[in-house]
């Protein structure tokens, strides 16, 4: 079945007429960047083309676009799937659990103490220490997890 489901009211004009496209069934989906039409379904998943009810709204129906060109003879008209029409909502929400989670690593940040050096015990436990290592000495840690002090030439 198609990914995309279209629900949303979208009322089509003709533009010849200049009336509501109504009970029309020559509907075509348009791929908008390369206008080529695009397979359609219905509510069943009955491949079919677009349709019209009898006020014009375009019928219920499902395609693999998240957008694109509904044409009806030289009508067309742009259609946005339920899930690019409630992109937005997802769009805030995801900016809600952005802030809060920026506002909790800030909150652990603020309490945080920066460690400075380190070192490993002759029995391999690991130190942490403020106090530099003698002679000027950099800790690191090895790609194979081992603990070392690099000192200046």
């Amino acid at each position: 079945m198609a990914a995309f489901g279209y629900s949303f009211p979208w009322v089509v004009v003709d533009r010849v007429s200049n009336q509501l496209a109504a009970d029309r069934n020559d509907g075509a989906l348009l791929d908008p960047t390369t206008r080529q039409p695009v397979p359609t379904f219905d509510q069943l998943g009955v491949q079919g083309p677009l349709r019209t009810g009898p006020y014009g709204v375009l019928r219920n129906f499902t395609a693999d676009l998240q957008y694109g060109i509904a044409r009806f003879g030289e009508t067309e008209t742009l259609v946005i799937s339920d899930r690019g029409l409630n992109a937005l909502d997802e769009a805030d929400q995801a900016l809600a659990q952005a802030t809060a989670a920026r506002a909790a690593v800030d909150a652990i940040a603020a309490t945080a103490t920066t460690v400075r050096y380190v070192g490993q015990d002759p029995d391999g436990r690991i130190w942490v220490s403020s106090t530099p290592v003698l002679d000027g000495g950099l800790m690191v840690i090895d790609d194979d997890g081992r603990v070392a002090a690099l000192f200046p030439l």
